[in-house]
């Protein structure tokens, strides 16, 4: 370190024991810009870039299907496929392709009549409901039920005026 610098130093090290803050930060600047300016290392970004490689790259999944039994069962069915029908003729192509069709159209046809049956079921539970619904309408509408709803609905109005009205004056 050369001796102006030292100097420099002791000064900004007097100034900030003596509290004064302008002075030393003056200092310091004196000395920062006296720093040599230094550059990364050479191959210092290739190092970063290989860690943080490592680091964001996910680890190879360990699971079922990266076993190696695995990809030799699944090697040996393709080439059985391969195999059988290799050796078969188009007529049996033709028929097993048939017959994977009609096994689907069945497929369908089944389906088609099991949602065909969960609506019947579910259009006969609302026919009992909407029969409920008109019964239960019906006696509301005859006078007497009509006349018990409105005494009813009279006396919860009563009630609930006497309960405000005690409300109130229990807050006073």
């Amino acid at each position: 370190m050369r001796t102006d610098d030292r100097l420099n130093v002791r000064t900004w090290l007097e100034a900030e024991r003596a509290g004064r803050i302008d002075e030393a930060d003056r200092q310091f600047k004196l000395l920062a810009v006296a720093l040599p300016r230094l550059g990364p290392l050479p191959g210092f970004a290739e190092r970063v870039l290989v860690r943080v490689r490592a680091a964001i790259a996910p680890a190879p999944a360990m699971g079922l299907w990266n076993a190696w039994w695995l990809h030799g069962l699944v090697a040996a069915s393709v080439i059985t496929l391969g195999a059988v029908l290799g050796s078969w003729s188009a007529r049996a192509v033709l028929f097993t392709v048939l017959a994977s069709i009609q096994t689907v159209a069945w497929g369908l046809a089944r389906t088609g009549a099991a949602l065909q049956a969960w609506v019947g079921t579910a259009l006969t539970v609302w026919e009992g409901v909407a029969h409920a619904g008109i019964v239960i309408g019906r006696l509301l509408v005859a006078p007497a039920p009509a006349l018990m709803l409105t005494l009813n609905l009279a006396v919860a109005a009563s009630a609930v005026a006497a309960l405000q009205r005690l409300l109130a004056r229990q807050e006073d």
